[in-house]
This record gives structure tokens, C-alpha cells and sequence, in this order.
């Protein structure tokens, strides 16, 4: 991959992300409970920052391996795809 392409890639990804953890079903359901329970605000960050990262690792993972099935997958079967598409194109 290019340069050119991978800095869009890298933005898109960035803003993706940045948005996605802005969203209220992120972050509201820590506060709430922190609320009821009467955490103290370092509690609740400590909880939030690990069920973060554990959320970070585990897509981070899922992305690995569906990158590396792709992967795989394109070096068996990437000869075959502009065939197809262009049998099925009118």
C-alpha cells in the first residue's frame, strides 16, 4: 500500500474511532452506575479505563483476524474475483 493511500485510510480511521467512543452508549452507562453505586470519580475512571481498553484489545484483535482471513483469502481466491465481476457485469 501507498502512501498516499494510507494517510486517508489512517484519518478516516482516527475520526471513526474518535466519534465512536463519543457516543453516549459509550460512556453514559459508566457514569449512571457510578452515580447509583456512589463511586468516587477515581473509581470510575480506573473501571471505565479498563473496560475501554479491554473493548480497544478485543476489536483490535477481531480487525487482526479478519485482515489476516482476508489476506489468506485474496491470495487464493483474488485471481478468480475479476472474472466473476466482470461475468456478472452487464
Amino acid at each position: 500500500m501507498n502512501d498516499s493511500v494510507l494517510a486517508p485510510i489512517a484519518i478516516t480511521g482516527f475520526g471513526i474511532a474518535f466519534f465512536h467512543a463519543a457516543i453516549p452508549t459509550h460512556w453514559l452507562p459508566f457514569v449512571l452506575t457510578a452515580r447509583a453505586q456512589h463511586w468516587s470519580r477515581a473509581k470510575t475512571l480506573v473501571i471505565t479505563a479498563l473496560a475501554g481498553s479491554g473493548h480497544v484489545l478485543a476489536t483490535a484483535g477481531l480487525g487482526l483476524v479478519v485482515a489476516w482471513l482476508g489476506i489468506a483469502l485474496s491470495e487464493r481466491i483474488g485471481v478468480w474475483f475479476p472474472r466473476i465481476a466482470g461475468a456478472a457485469a452487464p
